[in-house]
């Protein structure tokens, strides 16, 4: 676990948690957030006359094993499926602690992130393990991965909700997956919509990150169900385009004339820090989650050009020619 900084002793972190951890509006809609990572995030789950639908299955063992035993609590306990919304290591790592626990559930996703899960979690999972050790799995079997894909979109239709699921392009991650469900006006959102922490930004595709939220602004939800801190209001959606310009035009004021805004190799050190200000400056009271041992935060890690798969795989050469 993280040593040098042991953020389940923030006071901050903790009030983020207790502050996270909420039963929905909506009839047997409910959320859990971490009570083990610093990245505050979030899985939802909701009941059905088929059993329980789950969405993301969080990154520690503990987290997972802790969400289970909410969702016995709060409902019949019987998994029907989950949908992964992203390939992060954060939503999905709990795969194989609930495909274990209901080997006949489903895990659905969209076709953009079960390619990337395909490409990408055997190498972060290996990073996470270096670092977490048996919180996150040494490897991974067969059954980590989804088995119903779909592309495009996917209705689930149940006697008293319909979950209606749709496939984005890049953003924070490669692909993405939302789920509206009408009866509710609710939107699960996975980390297009955050509620009030900065972005992971590994990715620099923000002109269609951009043009996401303003298609989930289109379905007019009353509430958001965000990837990290909970539940948000619908004002999350026109608060995540202005980070999004915000940050674009921090970065336009500083990778230097003629350059790309979201080319970030063009930052000296005085313009990473720049940037990382101008946007708590802007932002004040957001949460920049913490993504190393050391402390370096999400704006820092990514506005270094970091990845955790690309940093694995650069590991695996290493080693692979003896350095």
């Amino acid at each position: 676990m993280h040593e040098e900084y042991d953020y389940r002793t923030d006071a901050v972190w903790q009030q983020l948690v207790r502050e996270g951890r909420e039963k929905l509006g909506g009839p047997a809609l409910w959320t859990y957030q971490s009570s083990h990572d610093p990245w505050l995030t979030n899985s939802y789950y909701l009941e059905t006359e088929r059993g329980v639908l789950l969405f993301d299955t969080q990154t520690f063992l503990s987290s997972a094993e802790e969400l289970l035993s909410d969702i016995r609590r709060n409902t019949s306990g019987q998994l029907y499926g989950i949908v992964i919304t992203h390939a992060h290591p954060d939503h999905v790592s709990g795969n194989e602690f609930f495909r274990r626990q209901f080997p006949n559930a489903f895990i659905a996703t969209a076709a953009g992130v079960a390619t990337e899960l395909k490409r990408t979690a055997h190498l972060r999972t290996a990073t996470q393990h270096r670092e977490y050790g048996d919180e996150v799995p040494a490897s991974l079997s067969p059954g980590f991965y989804p088995d119903l894909v779909f592309e495009g979109s996917l209705s689930l239709r149940f006697e008293d909700v319909t979950v209606e699921l749709t496939e984005h392009g890049p953003s924070e991650a490669e692909a993405h997956v939302t789920a509206f469900i009408p009866e509710h006006r609710a939107l699960i959102s996975g980390d297009l919509i955050q509620n009030r922490q900065h972005y992971f930004m590994g990715e620099m595709q923000f002109q269609n990150w951009y043009q996401q939220v303003e298609r989930l602004e289109a379905l007019e939800p009353a509430m958001i169900l965000t990837g990290h801190q909970g539940v948000a209001g619908p004002e999350m959606l026109a608060e995540t385009k202005r980070w999004i310009a915000t940050f674009l035009g921090l970065m336009a004021a500083h990778v230097g004339c003629g350059n790309d805004p979201q080319d970030i190799s063009k930052l000296d050190d005085d313009g990473r820090r720049a940037v990382i200000n101008g946007l708590k400056a802007s932002f004040p009271g957001w949460h920049d989650e913490i993504m190393t041992a050391d402390g370096e935060t999400a704006m820092e890690y990514c506005l270094k050009g970091r990845d955790s798969a690309t940093e694995e795989a650069a590991l695996a050469v290493a080693r692979a020619m003896g350095n």
